[in-house]
Parts: C-alpha cells; structure tokens; sequence
C-alpha cells in the first residue's frame, strides 16, 4: 500500500472510532475459557439475510472515496500536492495561451489591469527600450535566474523597475503602444510577481532552486512593485474601466498561487467591429486614439508607498500634474528625491500630540489630523496664500540654507506628515488662491528647502 493511501486508511479509521462504529476493544487473555468448556459443537447462524457486519478495508479502493479523490488530485499537482510551473518558452506562439499562461501569474489588483490594456491594443512592432534579458517568450526556465535575485545586476528586479519608469506601454506618439509591447511588458511583471510570490512560499512548489529560498529581497517588493504598475497604468484609468465595464459579465481570472481558469476565448472574439482579435471596444469601433487607446495623463512614478496614495491630493498626478507646467514637474521630481534621501533618517510619522504642538499653519495640521486618523480633509479658505507665505518667511535664518540647519524642522521627515506637506501647501495656493509672483517665489523657496536636505552629509 503506498503512503497516500495508509494515511487515507488512518483518516478513514481514526473516523470509525470517533462514531463509535467500530470500537477498539483490547481483548484480556486471563478471561480465555479452558479448553474444557469450550463448545466443540458451536451453532452456526446464517447471517446473510440480517444485516452485514462492517469489515474494516484493507486496500486502497475500499477507503472512503473523498479522502481517496484529494489524495489523488494532489498527486496531479506534482510530488506531493506541489505546483511545477510553465516556462514562457513552453506555452507556444498562440495569443490566447499565452494569455492564460500571463493571467496565471499574479492576483495583484494592478497586474490584473495591465493585462487588461491587451483588450485595447492594436498590431505594431515592439519599442525599442533598456528591457531585461529574461523578459522574453523565448525563456525557458520555468524558475528566475539567480541574477534576478542579485540587486547589482543588470537583470535584478531593480532592472525591471527601471524600465518600468521608462513608460514602456506607451509609444513616441502618446498612445498605447502595440499589443506585442504591452504583452511583453505584462510578461516581465508577471514573472517579477510569481518569483517573489515563490521565495516567499517556495514550500508550495516542486524543486525550488537554491537562489530563490536564499532570496534578499522582502516580501515588500511584491508591493512595491505592484505601486510601480499603478503608476505606468495612471493615465489609463479611463481605458481600464471601459473595458471592464465592457467585460463585466465574464469571468473574473482566479487567485495566485493555484492553477487559473482559462480565458474565455469569446473576450477577444467578442469585441465590436474594428476591434477584433487583439483589439478592444471603442466608441466608434476605429483607431484606438478615438476609444480605449487614448493618450494618456502622466503624473509622478516612483513614489513610495507610504505616500502614493496621497500622488494627486497633492498634485502629483492626475490633471494637476499636466496642467501645472514643467517648473511643478521638475519640483515634483526634486521632492522625490529629497524623500527618498529622509527615509534613510530613520524618522517617522508624528504623532497627534507633536503635531498639534508644532508651529505650522493649522490648514496644516488639520490636513495632517484626516491623514493620521484616515479621514477626508477640509479645503483651505482663499486666505491661506498669505498664511503659507508668511510661514515660509518666518522659519529661522539658516534652516533652509545648505550646510545649516533644515533637519531640526518638525516636517523635515519621510510620510505623510513630512515634507510632501510642503507641496500640499503650494498646491492649495495654486488651486484655491491662484499661482502667480508670489506662488513662484515660493516655490523657489521649497526648492532651497529640499536641495538643502539633500546636501545633508547624514543622508
């Protein structure tokens, strides 16, 4: 009997006992009746008409057949019940294997939406772009290499962030670039995911090498890098909820870390006239810049976690991001940098009290206030112009200055009550007061505040 089956016999056994079907009942050898008394002319009962005793199995095909169907369905898996994986190589040239194969390899709410921009493109050749090497269809090794899993390496993880912050879905002409280019992008997130996914749990999986159980990267990249895909994705937001409203009735793809449902092929064939194949609905069933493959709204890529969310509250994206030039862009940019630098300071978020005791405008502080308890915000009254104004004007001499004293301000720190609360306050001048000479002049001011962070010897 091989091993699925004793511990499906145990199970089914352990079971009986806990009826009390069948009993264990140890026999006592001091009550064997002497040989004297034993009946010699025992009578015989035919029982064959009563109802049958139960008999205990002694083979595989007599155990209970629920236990017996998982044993068997976890064999299919692999050595015992693991997952082996497809290598990109191995799924063919047809697009709707591979689309399966692609939906297969992450439940991130994010990847799942890049792979949706599929239904929007159109034929055209790949972009020329910095790609990594292993993020091609002609891989194949079902496992990433160990030079994914080294950070100086041309073909890390950090590799593939840097091309993502290429825009590689879009091309020269500001529309979505061609379906071979959006596949092959989706290709390398996807497999970016399920490697890190993998390292994290290499005990669901058959033969895992060395190099992924060894991994240096935390399971937080797995986030990171889906923030990094909802920053490629911003200015598509338009294009992805077409086509999920176009698509709601079919089947949503299944949860990572199991084997996925196919694609319904129809969601390809389905498409209106003039989309059809690798194409996606539209307005007017013609070129993609008339529907779903729009041009899309840039904003800022790379901005931490801790405060992505707070991207267009602040105008860091959306349409504040394009409609306010390139002197906020290139600050944008700069204050990025300078956030980057104060995560190394090892400071954190104030709290209430710190915040309610500190000098800053009470707009402010009240803004600070929604974001600690996770509530909205209260816009600013049209006077907090001046208020800002006279703030910047009033910190201590020196503590904007290069070599002097920026680190001892209460916001000069990473997160939500840091710095970023510095472009939050020119963004409300802007939106609610009105940008000219002195939404300029402060702005310049800002920019002196976050080169001195960065000239800081501590960062």
């Amino acid at each position: 009997m091989k091993s699925e089956g004793v511990d499906a016999w145990l199970k089914h056994w352990l079971k009986m006992q806990k009826k009390g079907s069948r009993p264990l009942v140890l026999k006592d050898g001091s009550n064997k009746p002497s040989e004297a008394n034993v009946n010699t002319h025992p009578k015989i009962v035919d029982r064959r008409k009563g109802k049958k005793r139960y008999v205990e199995p002694d083979n595989d095909d007599e155990v209970d057949d629920g236990v017996l169907d998982a044993a068997r369905a976890n064999k299919k898996k692999g050595t015992d019940g693991l997952s082996l994986l497809k290598s990109p190589h191995s799924v063919g040239p047809i697009s709707q294997s591979r689309l399966t194969f692609l939906a297969s390899l992450s439940d991130d709410k994010h990847y799942k939406n890049l792979l949706s921009l599929l239904f929007a493109a159109k034929d055209g050749e790949l972009l020329e772009g910095p790609r990594p090497a292993w993020v091609s269809w002609q891989s194949t090794d079902p496992y990433m290499s160990e030079a994914f899993f080294n950070p100086r390496s041309s073909s890390s993880l950090s590799a593939l962030k840097r091309w993502i912050d290429t825009d590689p879905i879009t091309a020269d002409t500001g529309f979505l670039a061609s379906y071979k280019q959006v596949e092959l992008v989706t290709l390398g997130c996807g497999l970016a995911f399920r490697a890190l996914w993998i390292a994290q749990f290499p005990d669901r999986y058959s033969d895992v090498p060395a190099h992924i159980i060894d991994s240096p990267y935390p399971f937080s990249e797995y986030e990171q890098l889906s923030h990094c895909i909802d920053d490629l994705l911003s200015g598509y937001a338009e294009t992805i909820e077409l086509i999920e409203a176009y698509y709601a009735h079919k089947p949503q793809l299944s949860k990572q870390g199991t084997s996925k449902d196919s694609v319904d092929e129809a969601k390809r064939n389905d498409a209106p006239d003039g989309n059809r194949g690798n194409g996606a609905p539209s307005k007017t069933g013609q070129d993609g810049s008339d529907g779903l493959g729009h041009r899309r709204q840039h904003g800022l890529s790379g901005v931490p976690p801790s405060v992505h969310y707070l991207r267009e509250e602040v105008g860091l994206a959306g349409p504040a991001w394009e409609t306010m030039g390139p002197q906020w862009q290139a600050l944008g940019v700069l204050w990025l940098h300078a956030e980057q630098a104060l995560s190394k300071s090892g400071r954190t978020d104030l709290l209430m009290g710190e915040v309610r005791k500190s000098d800053i405008p009470e707009q402010w502080k009240d803004w600070m206030y929604a974001k600690i308890m996770r509530t909205d915000a209260l816009r600013p009254s049209e006077t907090f112009r001046k208020v800002f104004t006279n703030y910047l004007r009033q910190l201590p001499p020196g503590s904007v200055d290069i070599g002097g004293t920026v680190m001892t301000n209460i916001w000069c720190r990473p997160g939500r009550t840091g710095i970023i609360g510095l472009l939050l306050c020119l963004y409300w001048q802007a939106k609610y007061s009105g940008a000219g000479k002195e939404w300029q002049s402060n702005i310049r001011y800002v920019e002196d505040i976050l080169n001195a962070i960065l000239a800081e010897p501590e960062l």
